[in-house]
């Protein structure tokens, strides 16, 4: 006759969480003098403070995890007493009666947290029939690593970056991950010795030697010789030609190492950063201008702005509709991004309203600003800047707003490559004004 698997019997069930006991036998508590749930707070307190307010605010925020079930079974006196999920009862717990916390920073949060939020008062845990000694395998296979396959198996480099990236919108190597798919890597998550590349791209040195920009993680204006450089740079970091770790380099060895693929292929540091695509404002004409069929297009760098509904609107608007085929909707709605982009940015930084509160006073008022505060050099140079403003203040080419004007109140024609240039010409602005 064939044996059954061994099976614990367990049973779903919410009860109160007044009725749970923290396990003062919980093996992560290393303290025997520990007894009594007043002092297990206490020791989880200041054992890991900082872990346990991040803990209860992801709680708070996205609730508990349904994939790790809190585990209970009947103590000696018929008690609900927790074998798994402990820090998160404390938590509920400490939200229900924030006195467990008191003279703690801990306090502080829960009293922000309950001031817009109801603390639960019963949750959802698994009682299981049975006694520590038979859960304690089990306990564990969860908590003791790989265990030969037993227990839980950690994931691959490429699949963390891949889940991070789903849920935040970045890997977890983010300017490696991006330079790899511009040079066509098929699997740039998984591709190996991405802490290197990145450590490489986010050096200064390496980005002004090189002439290339980040703006939102993104790897950006690579001109041809920076393409040679970092293509070189990225097959010997990926195919472990590079000695070393990203330990072993320093800002030193790291210019080191530039100036020298630069030397093996033929690349003119000197003058690298001369002809970088972008580094100046786009001209009418210009072939990228040109090319595109959307005034935005799928790789714009304006942040999300869901939160924004409007504005969200209309940059969906915009992606959507062929400027060769609606040119003045485009134009029409390009403008009203602008400003309703400035007025977003004043908003925020609580700028006055100019007097004059044209859209050109506002965009020159609000670029004073920014030249005068700074952060702006993720997005664009302090010449950029500097060339916008003038645009604004004298009506050049370079983005007319008398000419997005005239396409409102007169009979004038937007010509097709110069709204695309124009509209290239201000992204990076708008991408600073929408950015939180």
């Amino acid at each position: 006759m064939k044996q059954e698997f061994p099976h614990l019997k367990r049973t779903s069930i919410e009860p109160k969480i007044s009725e749970l006991i923290l396990d003062k036998d919980n093996y992560r508590i290393t303290d025997s003098t520990v007894k009594t749930q007043d002092q297990i707070f206490t020791w989880m307190l200041a054992d890991d403070e900082k872990g346990l307010k991040k803990l209860m605010k992801d709680i708070v925020a996205k609730g508990l995890s349904p994939l790790v079930n809190i585990t209970v079974i009947h103590d000696e006196n018929g008690k609900y007493l927790v074998i798994e999920g402990n820090r998160r009862i404390a938590c509920l717990k400490m939200l229900l009666s924030p006195d467990h916390a008191k003279n703690t920073s801990t306090h502080k949060v829960i009293t922000d947290i309950l001031k817009t939020h109801k603390a639960p008062d019963t949750v959802g845990v698994t009682l299981v029939e049975g006694t520590r000694k038979d859960l304690n395998y089990f306990v564990a296979l969860h908590h003791n690593g790989y265990q030969e396959g037993k227990g839980l198996k950690d994931w691959a480099r490429g699949g963390k970056s891949k889940l991070a990236k789903d849920i935040t919108g970045k890997g977890n190597y983010p300017e490696a991950e991006n330079l790899l798919e511009q040079l066509g890597y098929s699997d740039p998550h998984n591709a190996t010795n991405l802490t290197t590349l990145q450590r490489f791209l986010v050096t200064k040195d390496v980005a002004k030697m090189l002439g290339y920009k980040k703006i939102k993680h993104e790897i950006t204006n690579i001109n041809d010789g920076a393409k040679v450089v970092l293509a070189k740079l990225a097959e010997e970091i990926t195919q472990k030609k590079l000695k070393g770790n990203a330990a072993s380099y320093d800002k030193k060895k790291i210019v080191k190492k530039i100036k020298k693929i630069a030397k093996e292929t033929g690349v003119n540091l000197d003058e690298i950063g001369k002809d970088t695509p972008k580094a100046k404002l786009s001209k009418a004409g210009n072939k990228k201008s040109s090319d595109r069929d959307f005034l935005i297009d799928e790789y714009n760098k304006l942040p999300d702005v869901s939160d924004l509904r409007k504005i969200n609107d209309i940059i969906n608007e915009l992606r959507k509709l062929k400027v060769s085929d609606f040119v003045f909707a485009v134009a029409l709605l390009f403008r009203t991004l602008i400003e309703n982009s400035v007025d977003v940015y004043m908003q925020k930084e609580k700028l006055p309203t100019p007097g004059n509160d044209s859209l050109c006073n506002k965009l020159v008022n609000a670029i004073k600003y920014i030249e005068k505060k700074g952060g702006y050099e993720n997005f664009l140079r302090k010449k950029d800047l500097g060339v916008l403003r003038d645009a604004f203040q004298h009506n050049k080419a370079a983005v007319s707003i008398t000419d997005l004007n005239s396409f409102v109140h007169s009979q004038a024609f937007p010509d097709e490559k110069a709204l695309k240039t124009q509209y290239l010409n201000i992204e990076p602005l708008l991408a600073l004004f929408l950015t939180k």
